[in-house]
């Protein structure tokens, strides 16, 4: 997950586990290369105040 933020420094966001963008552009633009022109992206503008969850293909069981 990418974090872009001005409050927070690079490494207070890798503390938190994250990965520092510092350039939503040109990170989904190096990710499109990585991973295709098929690959899935989100991006949450108001990310802490959102809460994504995906649905499952099948039954968790």
């Amino acid at each position: 997950v990418y974090l872009k933020t001005s409050y927070l420094s690079d490494e207070e966001i890798r503390q938190a586990l994250l990965l520092p963008c510092h350039s939503i552009e040109e990170e989904v633009e190096r990710l499109l290369k990585r991973y295709g022109p098929q690959a899935s992206i989100c991006v949450l503008p108001e990310g802490p105040q959102t809460i994504p969850y995906l649905e499952a293909a099948r039954p968790l069981s």
